[in-house]
């Protein structure tokens, strides 16, 4: 049905011709954010502008919006644009997502794989003609006021506004500050049986199409949050993927930060950032940046040192910086903002970070870029930063710090505070120094710092760093940083017979590996740093602290959270998504999923990946070592995607892992196994094993390699890898010498499932 729909749909618009109309003047773009601000918030409709449609169908990439009858009330123009318009009546949204990970998730919040559902009203914006195009194509009347229409500017400007009102939606914004045409698709339907929807287009997203739903929050109102996001379909929908490359749609590259940064006595921030910037496409006239919400902008310059237009508005994390005149690609240019505020705070003898990101102004998601920090903090303090220190000096109780990154970087932090400082060797790799003012469990936390750091370096490689640090953040939370982590002051305090300690340690560590310097091609590879980092820190406590115990116990811990989640005596609830939604995975309605989901689980691919490829014969585990090896040697300081680390264990296996990677990241079924087993003994002495197995909760076609181990009474072992597919899968085990003990399917906790032995009748 939608395809039929697309095509009279293009048969209209193809007819279709840019109109001018009288009273409208030529627009262009705005001086200042705050007049389009003022101007955007206090839409009105014109009632004078009012349109009867009859079948008028509006269709953009997977989605075809049918009119079916009512009246199309255009608003007031924006700056001489008609641009918003308003449909009151009854029309259907139909939306079908082009890959399966996406239509699982439109099941998962709307309960169908493709949506053919009715409205009562809409609310467009669009960058291009289509409002143009519904005059042209329609008889215009007068119109009465419709409450209905005007509810639905009110919660427009609710949904798209920050809670201060003093910012809007930042695309909404860009279309209409640059006076740009272009394919900008905003959509917003009261539906008759679901909630508030939006579909958009937006060209500036990594993902350009997204389905997003309306949420009340108490504190903040009306928001939206996505159900489905990705890529235009093109011409050829079987040629669609979700693999993306992140900030390819980006106007800009910051090439290089130049910082200043003065840290005064009451721990307040005063802040210079000089940014070298590479333009990407044509017509850039308002940039966007990013800044903590509670930083204060105080100036922005150009290269000349004349003032630029710019706008921050209060709690607002977006700076707008208007240029001096168009940039086209490939110009760079410089600007240099200048901002003050305070996000350090102190608290007896701890200093608390309000934010270890956000303190410079950034552009999209962090890409990767070259830093040069000048520092000037209070003596009393100890300082450090990533980057490697070139320079250090004390003038009038004020020490002054240069660090450079030697290498691009995605994120710049750093750490003060009432330090105690101490220094050690590490075999294979740069220096560690601890920085600390718990002192209960500090030297666990040291050397777990050094070991895990050997223990990667060794097995993965070394790091590109003269010296690392590992430093303590009074807050609840870790975060890693090139050559420097923040360690919660929960590791300093006590050290439990759980292990967490050590593993969150060895956790943040290893993101100096799986993050930093092998970072994640597109949100949708997230697990490739988290999941990865959080396996590596389950491999220290196993390999390194010899602790098997610990090791399975975080293990089944975690297997047991995702059996089980939002499973209860009342019986299921939402269900949970699949790893490959990345940061998508946490919503209000699973707002715990990120860490079990994207950390738990994605460590868990990689233990059944390990233990597919060991050698039962010998426990050797050269294969899975040498994939892990060759994926950060060969990605280190660059980007890689969940299908890149594929081809890196498919070519040192020789097989094809589609269908591993198909189930386990993209998809979220688990299997239940029930085990029944029965053996007899031949003519010549030997054994033979019958297995059945019974799969249950996942497709016929779910497959998995699972271990089995047959253990004798006199410590004999005999180890299996079988293939279990279907319903019900029934075999004989190789022949052995020695009459079976015990029999263990899924050894080495191998497969993510659950499993039960029954009897063989």
């Amino acid at each position: 049905m939608l395809t039929s729909l697309r095509k009279i749909a293009l048969c209209i618009f193809s007819f279709f011709t840019v109109i001018t109309y009288p009273g409208i003047t030529a627009a262009k773009p705005y001086e200042n954010y705050s007049d389009f601000l003022n101007e955007i918030k206090n839409i009105t409709i014109d009632y004078t502008n009012a349109y009867p449609v009859t079948e008028y169908f509006l269709t953009r990439d997977v989605a075809t919006i049918s009119l079916d009858s009512g009246i199309v009330y255009l608003c007031k123009p924006i700056n001489n644009r008609r641009c918003l318009a308003v449909f009151i009546g009854k029309g259907t949204l139909m939306f079908e997502p082009p890959i399966k990970v996406e239509q699982d998730q439109l099941e998962r919040f709307l309960k169908t794989k493709s949506l053919n559902a009715a409205f009562s009203a809409m609310l467009l914006f669009c960058g291009d003609s289509t409002v143009n195009e519904i005059m042209n194509n329609n008889l215009r009347v007068k119109a009465v006021k419709s409450k209905d229409a005007e509810m639905m500017i009110d919660n427009f400007i609710e949904y798209e506004s920050n809670h201060e009102k003093t910012a809007f939606n930042s695309t909404i914004s860009k279309t209409l500050l640059e006076d740009e045409s272009n394919d900008i698709f905003y959509t917003y339907f009261d539906m008759d049986d679901y909630e508030d929807l939006f579909f958009c287009i937006d060209s500036y997203e990594e993902e350009e199409v997204t389905l997003l739903r309306g949420e009340w929050y108490p504190v903040y109102g009306n928001m939206n949050e996505d159900i489905n996001q990705f890529h235009f379909m093109g011409e050829n929908p079987e040629e669609i993927s979700y693999d993306s490359t992140r900030g390819k749609n980006n106007e800009i590259d910051i090439v290089k930060h130049i910082i200043n940064c003065t840290i005064n006595d009451k721990l307040e921030l005063n802040c210079t950032d000089s940014l070298v910037i590479a333009t990407r496409k044509n017509g850039l006239i308002w940039l966007p940046l990013e800044l903590f919400f509670e930083l204060n902008v105080i100036s922005v310059k150009d290269a000349d040192g004349k003032d630029m237009e710019f706008y921050k508005g209060e709690k607002s994390p977006i700076l707008w910086v208007k240029m001096p005149h168009v940039y086209n690609a490939p110009d760079i240019f410089s600007i240099k903002a200048e901002y003050s505020g305070k996000m350090l705070e102190r608290y007896g003898d701890y200093i608390v970070l309000k934010s270890s990101l956000g303190w410079y102004p950034s552009y999209g998601f962090y890409e990767r870029t070259l830093f040069d920090l000048t520092f000037r903090t209070p003596e009393e303090y100890a300082f450090v930063s990533i980057g490697d220190l070139v320079s250090e000096s004390t003038e009038n109780d004020v020490y002054i710090s240069h660090w450079i990154t030697p290498y691009k970087c995605m994120i710049a932090s750093f750490n003060i505070g009432l330090f105690t400082r101490k220094e050690f060797k590490v075999e294979g790799c740069s220096p560690v120094e601890i920085l600390y003012r718990t002192t209960d469990q500090w030297k666990a936390v040291a050397e777990d710092a050094q070991l895990s750091l050997s223990f990667y370096s060794k097995w993965l490689g070394t790091l590109p760093t003269k010296k690392f640090y590992a430093t303590e953040l009074p807050a609840g939370h870790g975060q890693s940083f090139p050559g420097m982590i923040h360690l919660s002051s929960g590791a300093f305090f006590s050290q439990s017979k759980t292990g967490w300690e050590e593993s969150f340690v060895s956790h943040e560590v290893a993101h100096q590996w799986w993050g930093n310097s092998v970072d994640t091609r597109s949100y949708r590879d997230t697990w490739l740093s988290e999941g990865f980092a959080e396996y590596s820190s389950f491999m220290y406590t196993q390999m390194v602290l010899k602790d098997n115990e610990k090791f399975f116990k975080f293990l089944s811990r975690s297997r047991t959270e995702i059996m089980n989640l939002r499973k209860s005596f009342l019986g299921s609830g939402f269900e949970q998504g699949p790893i490959a939604l990345g940061h998508r995975i946490s919503s209000s309605k699973t707002p715990g999923d990120y860490s079990l989901i994207i950390y738990q689980k994605g460590a868990w691919v990689l233990h059944m990946l390990r233990n597919i490829c060991i050698d039962l014969n010998t426990l050797k585990e050269d294969v899975f070592l040498n994939i892990m090896k060759e994926f950060y040697n060969k990605y280190k300081g660059s980007y890689a995607s969940t299908r890149d680390f594929q081809r890196i264990v498919e070519i040192n296996t020789g097989l094809d892992y589609s269908w591993f990677f198909d189930q386990w990241v993209d998809d979220t079924k688990i299997p239940t196994y029930k085990v029944a087993t029965k053996y007899t003994q031949t003519p010549e002495g030997k054994y033979k094993i019958r297995v059945r197995v019974k799969q249950e909760n996942v497709p016929p076609t779910f497959k998995m390699f699972v271990p089995i181990a047959i253990f004798g009474k006199e410590d004999q072992v005999v180890r299996v890898r079988t293939f279990i597919t279907n319903e019900v899968c029934e075999f004989d085990l190789p022949l052995i010498p020695f009459e079976p003990d015990k029999i263990q399917f899924n050894e080495f906790e191998s497969v993510l499932c659950d499993y039960d032995d029954e009897s063989w009748d």
